[in-house]
């Protein structure tokens, strides 16, 4: 029976059904084959299994980095809403010193009215009924007004 060698491609004539090669150069030359074959599959399939490795490795570093952003957004969004808490109540306690400082500045000036007009009653010759057609007393006699909140009166 004659058959075609799987090593050299040559015809040759089979003493076997199942001869595959002329010779048992051919068949050691073909087994070396497909030895070297099978070593580059396995280098490329080495190479393969690397840059899986690597990218599954460069997956979990960016997860790792997400998951590290994440919790400082977590965290500036914290730090946001305790700021503006904290704004809140500074404007809260802002506005009630306003508020506060407005009240006291009434007193002082209810207090600078009274001071104005006891100033005024002790000066001889000025007439509050006659105030509206004068200047303002206050600023006419600021400083003297002035000496006389500070308790130094001069008597004349």
């Amino acid at each position: 029976m004659t058959k075609k060698c799987q090593s050299c491609g040559k015809a040759f004539e089979a003493s076997r059904n199942d001869a595959k090669y002329c010779s048992d150069t051919c068949k050691t030359k073909h087994y070396q084959q497909r030895q070297k074959k099978k070593a580059e599959v396995e280098k490329v399939q080495a190479r393969q299994d690397q840059r899986d490795q690597n990218i599954k490795n460069q997956v979990v570093k960016i997860e790792q980095e997400n998951a590290s952003i994440k919790s400082q957004i977590t965290w500036s969004e914290n730090e946001i809403s305790r700021l503006e808490n904290e704004n809140r109540k500074l404007v809260f306690e802002i506005k009630a010193q306003e508020k506060s400082r407005s009240q006291i500045d009434r007193i002082i000036r209810a207090d600078d009215g009274h001071i104005c007009r006891n100033f005024l009653d002790k000066k001889p010759y000025y007439d509050i009924s006659l105030s509206r057609s004068l200047p303002d007393p206050y600023f006419l006699y600021k400083k003297e007004i002035d000496d006389f909140k500070r308790g130094k009166t001069k008597r004349t």
